[in-house]
């Protein structure tokens, strides 16, 4: 018998985010919990989105030097991955953009610290670009709500290159999802890519050079704030680095544009895509 699959949908923070249920749940109940997701999304949309003015991080961007300020928890989560994940991946991964020194240039101290639930800032006009780690944070507070309801047979998307697989179907492997040619079995993990189908060009935030991207890179953790960080990352770090943050994190996997395929990513199941493939 065929699991019945829900679906939600809700445009936010520059994506069109949809929420799978598998299983017959109560319609109140169920009613419930989505709209339970439905408010941690925006929740983190009103904190973090550069089109609010006048939420939290736009005064955060409009403090001056030397000025502390107490920050709201989405904004605060999302600024300590941003620093934790440059610094892992030694600038391969930099939300900062303008904030940070130019190549060559040597670091003159941090723009901004978090300290504790405050934001100090040391030099004023600092930027900070989210983006998909924004949209990957909305992800994981909404498969926590999900999962706090014991709602835990579910799928949760973000545009077309970050998702946050639960528990699959009835008894389902995991949820079939597609990575290029490939469909993946996943559970209870994040997939996060970064490039298209088409060739691209990104800005590497080291040397502040073009990079080729021919084929998309894709990352997997348990966050899917973390796996967005990191399959950006990929584009402008080495096979070397790319191995080393694969061991940095428990559960994190590497897919690189060559195949390689790095920590749990090497285990996955690969088959030729079929018609029903989420496309990641």
């Amino acid at each position: 018998m065929t699991t019945p699959i829900k679906r939600f949908h809700r445009e936010a923070l520059g994506a069109v985010f949809e929420i799978r249920i598998a299983g017959s749940e109560d319609p109140g109940y169920l009613r419930t919990v989505i709209e339970t997701a439905w408010d941690q999304l925006a929740h983190v949309e009103g904190e973090v989105s550069p089109e609010r003015p006048g939420n939290a991080l736009d005064a955060a961007l409009r403090m001056t030097g030397g000025e502390r300020m107490r920050i709201p928890s989405h904004l605060r989560d999302c600024l300590v991955l941003a620093r934790r994940l440059r610094t892992e991946t030694g600038g391969a991964f930099d939300a900062e953009g303008a904030s940070a020194p130019a190549p060559g240039v040597p670091e003159a101290g941090p723009a901004w610290e978090v300290e504790g639930d405050d934001l100090v800032c040391h030099r004023p006009g600092w930027t900070v670009d989210l983006g998909a780690l924004a949209r990957g944070h909305a992800l994981d507070r909404m498969a926590d709500a999900l999962r706090e309801w014991g709602v835990d047979h579910a799928l949760v998307t973000a545009g077309g290159g970050l998702l946050t697989a639960l528990e699959p179907p009835g008894d389902r492997e995991g949820w079939r999802v597609a990575a290029g040619e490939w469909e993946v079995c996943l559970r209870n993990v994040a997939l996060a890519s970064f490039g298209g189908a088409e060739p691209a060009r990104a800005r590497d935030p080291r040397s502040g050079a073009e990079v080729a991207l021919p084929r998309p890179l894709r990352a997997m953790s348990g966050s899917a704030a973390e796996a967005a960080c990191l399959a950006r990352a990929l584009a402008f770090g080495t096979a070397a680095e790319a191995e080393e943050w694969s061991r940095l994190g428990c559960g994190r996997g590497l897919w690189l544009a060559d195949g390689t395929r790095l920590g749990v990513a090497a285990d996955l199941d690969l088959r030729p895509l079929g018609p029903s493939g989420t496309r990641p």
